[in-house]
């Protein structure tokens, strides 16, 4: 063979090489395509996906991410509007929503009625709980896909104890509540729970460009749990990177129903004990925070004193006095990005192969009235690119609007 015709062949695999790759490149992308799909259909005997639920308990925010991502259903058409409560209708708890859902005659989604369950924050119906479900899972098999809302609930049912397919939704940090294995592989090919992992970084950056603190009080349970919820990892990074101290409090927060009362009172202990150390805090998850009438009461307090507030966990509790956060309107994409998720499982892929990293998007939310009283004056830009504002005048005129066009 002379040189001429070694090169001709040379080619000539070179070109079939590069069109093998392309065939290859197009058969896994065709591939891809089918199984990651998030298009509408039913189970193998053409009837509705079976869905199920568990939360830790009742948090204000588990309503608002379960109808955003019904929403995000609705939009890729798995669910109908109009099989949803009308504009207006008030759904207050996960329990409600799930049960109008239960009642649905949906083609391709079943909200089972009898598989949603709460540990109502307390450790012997907890632990009966998680026996219960896992029981279920693996003598049943009637439930297709989990949603388990939550830190506890993730730490629940994230194991190998089962195969039911598990979304973990809403965990205040996936990884470092070893509810999987890192945010890129959730170590079990059945589990997958959505990971913000710059989420609180953010946050706290954002509040001390703002505001420029010096001392940044938080306050939360001395236990592994409650550095979770707090993120004190994050905001003692946050505050080493630009200069500002983090004084901690300890609070008490995994209590049951009943003794809620003890979360109120160790946290109004703390706020107190902020007056005298510190001028802003990060307001972090915890139960001494769950009802707003308590928390307004102590936000007046603060706000009297000139202390700066950060809400972690969102604009209801600027609305009651908090001077920021971040709004609620965030919700939308990541309902979007968890309805996804649940529409690709039901189409074949394994939750291990989908990405769980979903980032909030820095929408602000700003008490007005709260700021004055504080001395803080937000800049117009910042105003211009603030998502929600609230004072009593806007509340007000909100309401006289309303009552107009009614």
């Amino acid at each position: 063979m002379n040189i001429k015709q070694a090169i001709t062949v040379l080619t000539q695999q070179v070109i079939l090489i590069f069109l093998c790759a392309i065939a290859f490149t197009f058969n896994s992308f065709a591939a891809e395509e089918i199984i990651f799909t998030a298009k509408p259909r039913t189970n193998a005997e053409d009837k509705p996906w079976r869905i199920g639920f568990y939360q830790g308990g009742a948090l204000d925010t588990y309503p608002k991410v379960l109808n955003a991502t019904i929403a995000g259903l609705v939009e890729l058409g798995w669910l109908v509007q109009e099989e949803l409560p009308p504009p207006g209708t008030t759904l207050t708890s996960t329990k409600d929503i799930w049960n109008h859902l239960a009642n649905l005659d949906n083609r391709y989604l079943n909200f089972v009625g009898n598989a949603f369950w709460s540990a109502e924050w307390d450790e012997d119906i907890r632990k009966k709980t998680i026996e219960k479900m896992i029981r279920r899972f693996n003598t049943r098999d009637d439930i297709d896909l989990m949603i388990a809302m939550g830190t506890w609930a993730g730490i629940d049912l994230a194991n190998d104890k089962h195969k039911t397919n598990l979304l973990v939704f809403d965990a205040a940090d996936a990884v470092k509540s070893q509810i999987i294995k890192s945010i890129h592989d959730s170590g079990f090919d059945h589990i997958n729970a959505r990971v913000d992992p710059l989420r609180y970084k953010r946050q706290i950056r954002l509040f001390s460009n703002l505001i420029g603190f010096k001392k940044l009080g938080v306050a939360y349970e001395n236990s592994e749990v409650g550095e979770v919820y707090s993120a004190i990892d994050d905001v003692r990074a946050v505050g080493k990177e630009l200069g500002f101290k983090v004084v901690r409090c300890f609070t008490k927060s995994e209590v049951p129903n009943d003794q809620l009362y003890l979360a109120e009172e160790s946290l109004k202990a703390c706020y107190e004990e902020f007056l005298e150390t510190v001028d802003a805090i990060y307001i972090t998850y915890q139960r001494g925070t769950e009802n707003s009438e308590v928390l307004g009461k102590l936000l007046d307090i603060l706000n009297e004193a000139g202390i700066y507030t950060f809400s972690q966990t969102g604009s209801e509790h600027v609305r009651v006095g908090a001077l920021m956060s971040i709004a609620l309107v965030s919700y939308k994409g990541v309902g979007r990005f968890h309805a996804e998720t649940m529409a690709k499982i039901l189409n074949g892929a394994k939750p291990r192969e989908l990405s769980q990293i979903y980032s909030d998007s820095m929408n602000i939310a700003i008490n007005l009235d709260t700021a004055k009283e504080v001395g803080f004056d937000p800049p117009i830009s910042l105003l211009g690119a603030t998502d929600e504002l609230y004072s009593k005048e806007l509340q007000a005129k909100q309401k006289k609007d309303a009552e107009f066009f009614d």
